[in-house]
């Protein structure tokens, strides 16, 4: 397990991770199947309902609703189908009824191949569903990509009946010759069934892991493995016929041994997950329990798995297959040396944990008492991987709580089944996806070389004369190469740009007291950003540096970065008060761009305005040189410092003088220096 901890946390599979998330065709998988929740939640609430309608003895009832089941479960590789259609009409903008009806006819003339019912449309299994329709899909993309890069668009009608006229009858053909080798085909197929079938220890280890890992891709693996799960039932019903008419032992892998051990609360013992979310202190866990819970009591988990998710998720498709697995082997030697009873009794799978335990074994208390316990344990190794999952996505995202976790009343889900993009846990995917290639980012950046100060002076017109500069972070590389701060995006997507921010602010300080010192009465400008503001451990760690006072009259700056939008203006205010308190200056940063409003520059007592480049660069305009001057009048009313930055010829220095700004920064003055070219530079001023 330690090994999985490592993989995941090093990001090792980031890259494959993030080609599966972007991948078209897994894509379009997740999101057909996530479309078919409903229908599979109400499959498991009409087999919950037929069961309980049995054991009270309305047979009628039982009938009628175990028919209707059965119909849902027939229709569904057909829904599948239709669903694949709609995400790849959607994606290549041509009308879903067209495409549909080529992939429901690929669907029924291979089924056709297979049976000799008449109604061989219907014994197709989800998994022949999602491949023909996936490659359909494929094919007709491909065909439509071809139309268009050929600009042949006027014939593109003609081209798709044709296309789809020639794939028809290459399916009949190579129908007529899988008919003619059915006897070779039916023998390697029945092969690869065979090692799928559970018949002992070790094909049962093999089907929980094919199970476990479908549900990677959204697929159902007990829907997948139908033919294999229908020929356990029945070799469980016969076994235990036997075992009752004196002929046989009880074998210890049937049907329900899967149900009370592998599948408690669903696929993948995902009760053990819902009480590890239990005992967490995210509320998003708790948002997605309350819809969850109720239906994890009857083995219903799709919401788990789509919530949390399951699907797509490296880190957590991991304990999904792993904590089955266990299960079923600590029941299977438990069983073997005589500790539980072999399970006697047949149940519905709807049966909560702990009772099916108790009807299935005949009434043994241990058989509950172990259940209880892989239950926990299952959730220590659930809860392990959770907080993984943690250190590797930021949970106060504003997308994830806004997260509609209540799949049953998706009307994205329900009402507009083509527009899958619109799903919120794909979005939720995405996310994930970006945090996992933050992560590699940052852990590159780290092994490959470290983080250096470059500063920037700012000088005051028209004399030019410094006054103070700007530390500004890069990072150079082992072989030199110095990267500007374009990383910082990855630092901030993960919620780090403190650990940067205070990084920056001590070696600043030690720099000013140990190389600096020479020099008397500049301004170090730092950035800061609002998730910096928002540290608690600001403030302490402001004052451990200023413990002492900066020699020669230096004093630190703090420039408020607008990178990302200010949440709580009022904290905001509050603290930098108390950073003033504390002797440090505040600047307002890129004023004039991002999300900088009017009412910043009077709700915050600020030492100094920076005005964006752009200002800059609109000189030029119309009205360009009139619109700077009236900001720098607007600016000057707070009794602010005016600066701005970006200024590169002798021409827009004059100008900006001329429009009232005093204070400058840019490459016609000074480009950012290492801190030994600063030394220099300032020896000569």
């Amino acid at each position: 397990m330690r090994k999985f901890f490592i993989f995941c946390k090093e990001g090792a599979g980031s890259q494959v991770v993030s080609c599966i998330v972007n991948s078209r065709l897994f894509n379009a998988i997740a999101s057909s199947t996530m479309a078919m929740v409903p229908l599979f939640v109400a499959c498991g609430m009409l087999e919950l309902i037929s069961s309980v309608s049995l054991i009270a003895g309305f047979e009628n009832i039982y009938s009628w609703l175990s028919l209707l089941k059965e119909g849902l479960v027939k229709i569904a590789p057909i829904m599948l189908n239709v669903f694949l259609s709609m995400h790849f009409a959607r994606r290549n903008r041509i009308p879903p009824m067209s495409l549909a009806l080529i992939n429901l006819g690929v669907l029924i003339i291979v089924s056709s191949f297979f049976s000799e019912s008449p109604y061989f449309f219907l014994d197709v299994n989800i998994s022949a569903s999602m491949l023909l329709g996936a490659t359909t899909g494929i094919v007709c993309e491909k065909t439509i990509n071809y139309i268009h890069d050929r600009k042949h668009e006027r014939f593109f009608a003609w081209y798709l009946f044709c296309g789809a006229a020639l794939a028809f009858i290459l399916l009949y053909l190579c129908g007529s010759l899988i008919k003619l080798w059915k006897g070779d085909l039916y023998f390697i197929v029945s092969g690869v069934a065979r090692s799928l079938y559970p018949s002992d220890y070790f094909h049962g280890l093999i089907y929980l892991l094919f199970c476990g890992a479908s549900w990677f891709f959204g697929l159902n693996g007990e829907n997948l493995l139908e033919t294999q799960l229908h020929s356990l039932v029945l070799s469980t019903n016969n076994n235990i016929a036997a075992w009752h008419a004196g002929h046989a032992t009880l074998n210890v892998i049937s049907s329900m041994f899967f149900n009370v051990w592998c599948n408690i609360g669903g696929s993948g013992s995902t009760l053990s997950l819902a009480a590890a979310m239990l005992f967490s202190d995210k509320k998003y866990y708790r948002k997605l329990l309350s819809v969850s819970a109720p239906l994890s009591i009857f083995n219903t988990n799709d919401t788990l798995l789509f919530g949390v998710p399951i699907v797509l998720n490296p880190i957590m498709i991991i304990p999904f297959i792993l904590v089955p697995m266990m299960n079923y082997t600590v029941a299977y030697v438990a069983t073997i040396v005589g500790l539980i009873p072999p399970l006697q009794s047949q149940f519905s799978w709807v049966t909560p944990p702990l009772m099916n335990a108790w009807l299935a074994s005949g009434g043994s208390v241990r058989m509950v008492v172990l259940q209880i316990m892989v239950i926990a344990i299952g959730a220590k190794i659930y809860h392990a991987f959770l907080k993984v999952m943690e250190s590797r996505i930021n949970f106060n995202d504003k997308i994830l709580q806004d997260l509609n976790v209540s799949l049953l009343s998706q009307n994205e889900v329900i009402n507009h089944p083509a527009e899958f993009n619109s799903v919120r846990s794909n979005n939720y995917l995405a996310e994930m996806n970006d945090h996992f290639i933050a992560q590699d980012k940052i852990n590159n950046l780290r092994k490959n070389g470290d983080f250096i100060l470059y500063f920037q002076p700012q000088v005051k017109l028209p004399e030019n004369e410094i006054i103070g500069c700007e530390a500004l972070i890069r990072h150079k590389a082992k072989d030199g190469t110095i990267t500007p701060p374009v990383f910082l995006e990855y630092y901030e997507r993960l919620n780090l740009m403190p650990e940067i921010d205070f990084w920056v602010l001590q070696t600043v300080v030690n720099i000013i007291r140990t190389q600096l010192l020479g020099f008397k009465g500049y301004t170090m400008c730092i950035n800061m950003s609002p998730q910096t503001l928002s540290d608690n451990r600001l403030h302490s760690i402001i004052k451990k540096c200023l413990s002492e006072p900066l020699p020669n009259g230096w004093v630190l700056e703090f420039e408020i970065t607008e990178s990302q939008k200010i949440s709580d203006p009022k904290m905001l205010s509050k603290c930098l008060s108390e950073i003033k308190a504390l002797g440090v200056k505040i600047s307002l940063d890129d004023f004039g761009s991002g999300y900088s409003t009017i009412s910043y520059i009077n709700e915050y007592d600020l030492d100094k305005i920076k005005l964006d480049r752009s200002l800059v660069q609109n000189l030029n305009k119309d009205n360009g040189f009139c619109f700077l001057k009236n900001v720098v009048t607007l600016c000057k009313g707070t009794n602010a410092m005016v600066l701005i930055e970006g200024v590169e010829t002798e021409d827009e220095r004059k100008k900006v003088f001329s429009a009232g700004v005093s204070y400058a920064q840019g490459f016609l003055f000074h480009r950012p220096l290492p801190l030994q070219e600063l030394c220099s530079v300032l020896v000569k001023k």
